[in-house]
């Protein structure tokens, strides 16, 4: 699977979104959580308390992204995001 990042944008939610990282750190989170700091913990604290959203007015990710000749467009909340590419999540299935 061949992923290019053609845009990349932090806009602020005008309605509730799911966040596309929150997927992939549910997937292998078992793998990634004992090497999390304190902050990280508590940012998948409150991803999870939101239901795993992004909410009306926080800043989020906004990728566009040419996966396998597709556009495909990627939303996340920012300090998931980080996690799950510092622990190579993204990678990890």
């Amino acid at each position: 699977m061949c992923n290019t990042v053609i845009k990349t944008k932090y806009p602020k939610a005008r309605k509730d979104h799911t966040c596309d990282a929150c997927y992939w750190l549910c997937q292998g989170l078992e793998f990634a959580s004992h090497n999390l700091s304190f902050r990280e913990k508590r940012a998948i604290i409150r991803a999870r308390r939101n239901g795993w959203k992004i909410k009306k007015g926080e800043t989020y990710v906004r990728a566009t992204v040419k996966q396998d000749g597709e556009l495909a467009t990627f939303t996340a909340i920012p300090e998931i995001d980080k996690i799950c590419t510092e622990t190579g999540l993204y990678f990890f299935y």
